[in-house]
């Protein structure tokens, strides 16, 4: 326990330097640093032996963040241009393995999202993202330990109900009150609608990692966060909770 909260007191203390220096840049290269990680820690759990996946992946993302604009359309327009041209190689080379759609799915194609999601929005939205999650995970973990009793499902059996509602309960109290005193009126539509609906896709985005894991017979994702795992085990959330806010803005 005092690893895993001596560890996320660094990663908070990491992302309050970096959203007060608020360099596009800086932030850029970290992003596609979190790429790589994911990448490589993708290619070990979907069984991938192709290390030039990664490089691949970083050189779509340079591509991506040069030409995606300032548009949601723009990102899922790219990553279906992308799955387009990567499943017809596949075919033109009639390939036995179609492993490498996989890492495209996931983690590539949401890594895009929720660099859109700073490049759109901006880093105060982002970090509204990464606040909400967050919450939601820490509430779901304490109040599952002191209060929980109702199993959620076989995919992650030590998630109880009880929980989750405490971590949404959580991420909506901690998230208005982000959104008061930072955010403009107006920036979500619903807020508390919206809020609800990107933190139970964290929740589900958290067990679809799990799920990969399972498969895969490990228990974490990776070792570079002491007491959290790897890069996929902290940020699994906040993939699918990006893509509920971008969908929030263009359904």
């Amino acid at each position: 326990m005092k690893t895993r909260l001596k560890t996320a007191g660094i990663l908070i203390l990491a992302l309050l330097v970096l959203v007060w220096l608020d360099l596009y840049l800086l932030n850029f290269l970290i992003f596609a640093a979190v790429l790589a990680l994911s990448l490589s820690e993708a290619l070990k759990l979907y069984k991938i032996d192709d290390e030039t996946i990664i490089p691949l992946g970083v050189g779509l993302f340079i591509i991506f963040a040069i030409f995606s604009g300032n548009s949601f359309s723009h990102v899922y327009k790219f990553i279906a241009l992308t799955l387009l041209v990567a499943s017809s190689f596949l075919a033109y080379k009639n390939s036995e393995n179609l492993n490498s759609l996989k890492v495209l799915i996931y983690p590539l194609a949401p890594i895009f999202i929720m660099f859109s999601i700073y490049q759109v929005l901006g880093i105060t939205c982002l970090v509204y993202l990464l606040v909400i999650i967050a919450c939601a995970d820490s509430g779901a973990y304490f109040i599952g330990k002191a209060f929980g009793s109702h199993g959620f499902c076989q995919t992650s059996p030590n998630k109880t109900l009880e929980g989750l509602l405490g971590g949404v309960v959580c991420a909506v109290f901690v998230g208005g009150a982000y959104y008061a005193f930072f955010m403009d009126a107006g920036t979500l539509p619903n807020p508390l609608i919206s809020t609800i609906f990107i933190v139970v896709a964290g929740i589900f985005g958290d067990l679809f990692e799990s799920y990969l894991k399972r498969k895969a017979g490990v228990k974490d994702s990776g070792e570079i966060f002491p007491g959290h795992g790897g890069m996929l085990d902290r940020i699994d959330s906040y993939f699918f909770g990006a893509i509920a806010m971008s969908l929030i803005y263009i359904w």
